[in-house]
């Protein structure tokens, strides 16, 4: 497993939710990622929300942990750079640590992310969630978007079916029981069909039986979707990018035109199905 993860508790009175139910907060993150680091100290102490760092898989411990987590087809894929196979894993790393520890609820962000308007009325506790709601995703990337009838309002955002992909994987909360389900999806898929971690969470899942649920507005965005200017660009994203170009160069004639012909199905799919716009506060 991941090494544990190290501890940043802020100073929050504990009296103050006697009573309630704390939710765990982990922010994934490089142990050597300083300005990530200091930038999440600083996002979520504006709101005074306890969090704890969880170190994410580095490059050199791929090998170990996709034999720890039985993730054998993780490893040996060639549709993933090494970055994304360790931001992907990073995540089951923790989904795993779950388990473990026996935790019930956990928000699980990137360290690249903003927090929105009174995020620490919903992100303090857990008991405000629906029973029935096990994977939620908290942040805002694509817009507009499929959504079923509002399950539940709360300070002002609302909880919604997701019935359409919105890929991005930097703010969701996730419940143990969903985590088999997961684990199962992921070990059973093709090593050929592995795709990206947001990818697979917020896309594959809905064509198998995972609900998925939206909150809008959203709570928190990635930086590279709110500043043009990002400081916090990561290496990932380069790598991806670097991949996908590869990618399309690579493509057959008959390939792009499949490709084109989905792109085109999404787009009529979209415009006969109502949507509604999920915006960042």
């Amino acid at each position: 497993m991941a090494k544990e993860p190290i501890r940043h508790m802020l100073s929050l009175d504990d009296n103050e939710y006697t009573g309630v139910i704390l939710m765990k907060n982990y922010v994934i993150s490089l142990k050597t990622a300083t300005d990530r680091r200091e930038h999440i100290i600083n996002e979520f102490g504006k709101q005074n929300i306890k969090f704890e760092f969880f170190d994410a898989v580095t490059s050199i411990n791929i090998n170990n942990i996709c034999a720890q987590l039985d993730l054998e087809n993780l490893q040996q894929t060639n549709n993933l750079t090494n970055g994304e196979k360790g931001c992907f894993l990073s995540h089951v790393a923790l989904w795993q640590k779950m388990l473990d520890d026996n935790l019930e609820w956990v928000a699980i962000f990137e360290d690249d992310v903003y927090l929105g308007q009174n995020a620490h009325l919903l992100l303090n506790s857990h008991d405000w969630l629906p029973e029935d709601i096990k994977l939620l995703k908290l942040e805002h990337f694509h817009s507009p978007l499929k959504l079923g009838h509002c399950i539940k309002t709360i300070q002002n955002r609302t909880i919604y079916p997701l019935y359409s992909a919105n890929i991005g994987a930097a703010g969701y909360i996730i419940h143990q029981s969903v985590i088999k389900s997961l684990f199962d999806m992921l070990r059973h898929t093709k090593i050929s069909h592995i795709k990206p971690l947001d990818h697979f969470l917020f896309e594959d899942t809905l064509d198998n039986h995972i609900n998925i649920f939206q909150l809008s507005p959203a709570l928190c965005i990635q930086s590279s979707r709110l500043i043009v200017d990002n400081h916090l660009k990561s290496s990932i994203e380069s790598e991806r990018s670097a991949r996908m170009r590869q990618e399309s160069n690579s493509r057959t004639f008959i390939e792009k035109i499949k490709r084109e012909q989905s792109r085109l199905l999404q787009q009529i799919s979209k415009k006969l199905n109502k949507t509604q716009p999920v915006e960042f506060q």
